[in-house]
């Protein structure tokens, strides 16, 4: 006689593949905020490298590719080819900052400029500084707040991850003084607004 075969229910089978996904979201975040860690640091080192304008790396010249240029990844903190984050390379303090990203990156997707130094828009003045170590000072004309060089460290994104990667979209955000926030829609007015305006940016690349 046959011995039979145990049969396991599916909702048991279920109940495990929920348990094993639940247990991997901690290491996938780990994993993520190691590797914000690591570009932070990038952008960083490249920045005390190369006095005496202590600039960040300049943003990807491949249209529709939002991270930083090639050349100027340290190849030993960052993995050469990772797209999967957005490095904005410029300031942007406000949600007005980041319509003027776009401005920026329009300009320079028709043959109008070229992301190596500061950009003024055309006809009105307004200024998107580069990135580099002294910004901050930047940001107190931008938002006419006198407490806003101290805050800018804390509060100006440096590198994103895109949402749609995430099920809550509940995305992490690297700042400029290095600290890992994951923050939800409606968290962070201007991160809300670089998310609003990425299809935009992507379609520039085709």
């Amino acid at each position: 006689m046959r011995p039979m075969k145990k049969i396991v229910p599916l909702a048991a089978v279920l109940a495990l593949l929920i348990s094993i996904a639940a247990c991997s979201k901690p290491f996938i975040r780990e994993g993520t905020e190691e590797n914000l860690r690591r570009l932070v640091m990038a952008c960083q080192q490249y920045s005390a490298d190369h006095p005496p304008e202590n600039f960040y790396p300049q943003i990807d010249l491949t249209l529709g590719r939002l991270t930083m240029a090639a050349d100027a990844a340290y190849l030993d903190l960052i993995e050469n080819g990772d797209d999967t984050y957005i490095y904005l390379g410029y300031a942007v303090c406000t949600g007005q900052n980041a319509d003027l990203y776009l401005d920026m990156y329009r300009d320079f997707a028709e043959g109008r400029f070229v992301p190596d130094k500061d950009y003024v828009r055309p006809g009105t003045g307004q200024t998107l500084m580069r990135l580099k170590t002294s910004v901050e000072i930047y940001c107190s004309a931008n938002t006419l707040d006198p407490n806003a060089n101290a805050e800018a460290p804390a509060t100006m994104p440096l590198i994103l991850e895109r949402r749609d990667r995430y099920e809550d979209k509940r995305a992490p955000v690297a700042f400029f003084d290095g600290h890992i926030e994951w923050l939800a829609p409606g968290q962070n007015e201007v991160v809300d607004r670089i998310h609003e305006l990425l299809p935009q940016l992507d379609a520039f690349g085709g």
